[in-house]
């Protein structure tokens, strides 16, 4: 549960379900325990007298419904088990109950006159104290505590009114009044367990829509939300990391700008809806352009839109310029592939400039500033080509 995201529809379930996982879970502890007083009531009360056998019997049948409480248990906890929220298991564990609390009210039918009067007093101090001691486990689910407690309460109300004689009457008001709390504190412990419940799997359905809502901050500001490729923002933070990278290891880096050359007759002629879908099919071939392959499989490479039709590519830890001449190629294949929208064809096209670091600049602003002289190089070269930036390239654009 702990990995899944918490939906408000859900609290009440999830609470009633770990009600019920509680429930099993501490089963043996308050199974045990009443096995335990069942022996000593026996060793207690098992004595010369012809209702021996009676007592003998009565012991047994707790026993082996105790033992068959804890085999229901063992078996909804089972791996082999595939639906352990089944109505049928708490059914069946209900019943089991109410037959353990009828067993704990026969007590009191078969004790009556024939025992001593130390007997009955070990007898109904047992009685009133086996609801208490069941109470945090059973009133965990409430059908299973009214199960086992109201037979021994019809019982203590019995004895009060048939078996006190002279008494009968102060003893039926005192049986009335403690049935009365016995109810009232199951009902106080389950709702306040259930609402410390709610209130975790509320605080958890939280903490999931905070978390959601700075996933969500995130992605606004580190991803552009037209093509789904990472923004200008993102590619500074991460260019400088991939640039200290190299500078510690000696590598070399180099980016890549990529401006579609006729996407502005596209705005002019379709519209710019059409302009919106023709990005976002390109973001897609720029992600395949650029996985790697035999010839880039020590490459490593991050693409990122830069401006409204101009994306940066940045290569890491490559062998040679060869292999950034080979990524350039792919990509200017994957821009020069028709597309087609509302029937209408369309050849996106597109100009690449390319600066090496660290022989072209050493830092990352410099080298796209570089990467866009070789760009601008690109498109007075008829486009639908890559320049890698020279120095001599500076000199040629201060003489226009």
């Amino acid at each position: 549960m702990d990995n899944q995201i918490i939906q408000s529809t859900d609290i009440d379930e999830l609470a009633n379900k770990e009600l019920l996982d509680l429930l099993y879970k501490n089963a043996p502890i308050t199974l045990f325990s009443s096995m335990a007083v069942t022996v000593l009531l026996l060793s207690t009360l098992y004595g010369p007298s012809a209702e021996n056998q009676l007592i003998l019997s009565w012991a047994l049948a707790q026993i082996l419904v105790s033992i068959a409480r804890l085999i229901l248990r063992s078996a909804r906890e089972s791996s082999f088990t595939q639906n352990r929220y089944s109505p049928i298991w708490l059914v069946i564990y209900t019943l089991l109950t109410l037959l353990a609390g009828i067993l704990w009210s026969l007590l009191i039918v078969i004790l009556q006159e024939n025992f001593s009067l130390y007997d009955n007093v070990i007898t109904l101090v047992t009685m009133i104290g086996i609801p208490l001691a069941a109470l945090p486990n059973n009133a965990l689910k409430l059908p299973v505590y009214y199960a086992f407690t109201t037979p021994i309460l019809f019982a203590l109300q019995y004895w009060s009114f048939f078996v006190s004689h002279e008494s009968n009457v102060e003893f039926s008001i005192l049986a009335l009044a403690y049935s009365a709390i016995i109810i009232i504190t199951g009902h106080i412990y389950h709702n306040s367990f259930k609402s410390g419940l709610r209130v975790k799997y509320e605080n958890q359905h939280l903490v999931d829509e905070l978390s959601m809502a700075n996933r969500r901050l995130e992605e606004f500001a580190y991803t552009d939300p037209l093509t789904g490729l990472t923004n200008r923002r993102w590619f500074s933070e991460q260019a400088e990391n991939a640039l200290d990278r190299c500078m510690r290891r000696d590598r070399r880096l180099a980016v890549l700008l990529v401006d579609l050359d006729n996407f502005k007759e596209v705005n002019d002629t379709l519209g710019h809806s059409v302009g919106d879908e023709i990005l976002i099919v390109i973001a897609k071939r720029l992600k395949s352009a650029l996985r790697q392959s035999d010839t880039l499989s020590l490459a490593k490479s991050d693409t990122a839109r830069y401006g409204g039709d101009e994306f940066v590519i940045l290569l890491e830890d490559f062998a040679d310029i060869s292999d950034v001449k080979r990524a350039a190629e792919r990509v200017l294949q994957e821009m020069n592939e028709t597309v087609v929208l509302n029937n209408k064809r369309f050849t996106p096209g597109c100009s690449i400039g390319v600066s090496i670091f660290p022989d072209d600049a050493d830092s990352i602003s410099n080298l796209v500033r570089q990467a866009d002289i070789a760009l601008y190089q690109a498109k007075q070269s008829g486009k639908g080509c890559t320049r890698f930036f020279n120095s001599h390239l500076i000199d040629v654009l201060s003489q226009k």
